[in-house]
């Protein structure tokens, strides 16, 4: 490699250069998938005009899926409405917590059961309810004979599975519902059904049977003739619109819900019951099954608006080696590699699956190697790089990762700092932040390797090295020099 490159960077404006270049490529953290989200809740519901509810979750509202668990034993004074229940729960898991997340699975599941929704005090029509001297308001004893209880469930669950399968989400979802009535009638559990249903159980109700229903306190001979006398009470209908969606299931945006039963009961405009009886959820939206190489090319694109990013251009004897990534969209199309020296395009590769291109060109001509004309950029159709440089005063020349190790190679051009100055190797933990992880000194040729342990739970890390150099021989004055931000896919 030639002993003439020309610094990279201005004397006077070296320092500005390095914010951006930090831009070029990888400016983004270091990389690890998002883990699979979870979410459990087995009820959430509003009765009447009563406040929302949804007292039993587990792991609601948090990103990331995590063991959790809630059952109704845990409610310190059961359930805050008018209903009862005999089990209700919630629960998440991840399984394979600390490992990458490509190999975690995640669970969610929301069950109840021996669900009991008791009557609303629905109001009867005018007139209905007979005016008896000596006894008090019948409207209460006459309701209680009239109406079935709102609803009745036996049981209600649901399930979602995520896990990680040829590097994308496999999302399962299943639920079960058995034993559904709703006003006194059994509806079906295996179907949408929307139909009226009359709130009371009985169009007639007779004076024995409210004498019957009488507190003991109030029944006597004269109460009963009184009673029996009367006419039957007609009852007109009241007809509630009842709503049902069992086993219901979305799959939107890598998010599965699946809701076990979902009920709505209105009755002239307003609200009886809305409830969700039994949901659970587990969400890939964060990707967690990229490969340790997609999350590497993602982390070029994470910390720019450009879709197309040209990663490094290498010279390597006769041929110049080109790095390069891009969105997803553009997987699969070409992309021209444009050398700006002459205006000509000097390789086309194609964007592989994993949104990575590379490809090879001849190296320029001596005459214009050493110059800031001698630049690069990748182009596919408006979407454009930025130029990158060809020669520079500190070059990666390899970046690998095996069994939890990263290898960076590479050399800092000559003439170097007299002492040889040590090269700072940074690791990036944000788009703004890096994390000084070693010191190393470059032989006195200036080649460089250096083993680093890689981060834990990643899947791609991305790595700066800086040093400093003199511009020539005759001039002690040195200069900061780095090398381009790289990013490595992490291999356990």
């Amino acid at each position: 490699m030639s002993s003439r490159l020309v610094p990279l960077f201005i004397a006077r404006g070296a320092a500005a250069l390095l914010p951006a270049l930090a831009v070029v490529a990888f400016a983004a953290p270091s990389a690890s998938a998002a883990s699979f989200g979870c979410d459990a809740s087995a009820v959430r519901a509003t009765i009447a005009t009563g406040p929302p509810i949804e007292p039993v979750t587990a792991n609601h509202g948090p990103a990331d899926c995590r063991d959790a668990s809630a059952s109704l034993a845990a409610l310190p004074t059961g359930l805050p409405v008018p209903a009862t229940a005999s089990l209700i729960s919630a629960a998440t898991t991840l399984t394979g917590e600390g490992l990458a997340t490509n190999a975690q699975t995640a669970q969610a599941t929301a069950s109840i059961a021996d669900v009991n929704v008791p009557a609303l005090p629905i109001a009867l029509p005018p007139g209905v309810v007979p005016t008896i001297p000596g006894l008090p308001d019948l409207t209460p004893i006459i309701q209680s004979l009239i109406q079935a209880p709102l609803l009745h469930l036996s049981v209600a669950s649901a399930q979602v599975n995520g896990s990680c399968a040829n590097g994308g989400a496999v999302l399962t979802g299943s639920s079960n519902v058995a034993g559904l009535t709703v006003l006194g009638h059994d509806l079906p559990i295996n179907q949408t059904v929307s139909q009226l249903i009359n709130v009371f159980g009985t169009g007639t109700i007779s004076g024995s049977q409210i004498y019957a229903a009488l507190p003991p306190a109030l029944q006597n001979p004269g109460i009963a003739t009184i009673l029996n006398a009367l006419p039957p009470i007609t009852i007109p209908p009241q007809l509630a619109t009842v709503t049902i969606t069992p086993n219901e299931q979305t799959n939107s945006g890598g998010v599965m819900t699946q809701r076990a039963l979902h009920v709505n009961i209105t009755l002239g405009g307003q609200q009886l019951l809305d409830a969700v009886f039994g949901e659970a959820q587990v969400s890939a939206a964060g990707q967690p099954c990229l490969t340790p190489t997609t999350a590497a090319n993602q982390a070029a694109l994470a910390c720019t608006k450009r879709r197309l990013v040209l990663i490094d251009v290498i010279p390597d004897g006769r041929r110049v080696r080109l790095l390069g990534a891009a969105d997803k969209k553009y997987i699969g199309k070409r992309v021209s590699i444009v050398f700006t020296g002459n205006g000509k395009v000097v390789a086309r590769p194609k964007v592989a699956k994993n949104g990575s291109f590379r490809a090879t060109a001849p190296m320029p001509a001596a005459s214009i190697r050493d110059t800031n004309r001698a630049r690069y950029f990748a182009r596919i159709g408006h979407e454009r790089s930025l130029r990158l440089k060809l020669m520079r005063r500190m070059i990666v020349s390899h970046l690998s990762s095996r069994k939890g190790r990263v290898t960076i190679a590479g050399r800092v051009i000559e003439p170097l700092a007299n002492p040889v100055r040590s090269i700072t190797v940074r690791r990036r933990l944000s788009c703004k932040r890096w994390q000084v992880v070693k010191h190393i000194t470059p032989s006195r040729n200036g080649s460089f390797r250096v083993v680093l342990k890689a981060p834990k739970g990643k899947l791609a890390s991305v790595y700066r090295l800086t040093t400093r150099v003199r511009k020539v021989t005759t001039n002690p004055k040195t200069y900061p020099t780095f090398t381009l931000p790289r990013a490595v896919a992490i291999f356990g």
